[in-house]
């Protein structure tokens, strides 16, 4: 069986996340691999109505718990989606493909934790 791979590129605003991971994505598509750029919150229906709200939070008077919950409960919605449990497009880890995000939510909610904290 093969197995895909993930790949997450991490760093604070302006580190250059995003040119990283253009980089990274057109090499390893032209190393011949199939690669799918997606972001969390987001890369699902339910992900990117999620990081809507989120993007409001301030607004929306949400608390921390709150945030925090929904972005893992995006994040569990996202990985079933790669690992292919989930209805999906045929790209999957398990076919061997390759999923690659700028700053993956366990380090976003590190950096929001200790900056709500300042």
């Amino acid at each position: 069986m093969t197995h895909g791979f993930f790949i997450t590129v991490e760093g604070g605003e302006g580190a250059g996340k995003s040119s990283m991971l253009a980089f990274v994505r057109d090499w390893l598509t032209r190393a011949g691999h199939d690669v799918v750029v997606t972001r969390e919150p987001g890369g699902t229906e339910l992900g990117e109505r999620v990081r809507e709200v989120l993007l409001h939070a301030r607004d929306l008077q949400i608390s921390a718990d709150a945030e925090a919950l929904l972005m893992f409960a995006a994040r569990a919605e996202h990985l079933q989606w790669f690992a292919g449990r989930a209805h999906r497009p045929t790209r999957s880890l398990g076919a061997g493909g390759v999923a690659a995000e700028p700053d993956v939510v366990a380090g976003r909610a590190g950096r929001r934790g200790s900056e709500a904290r300042r």
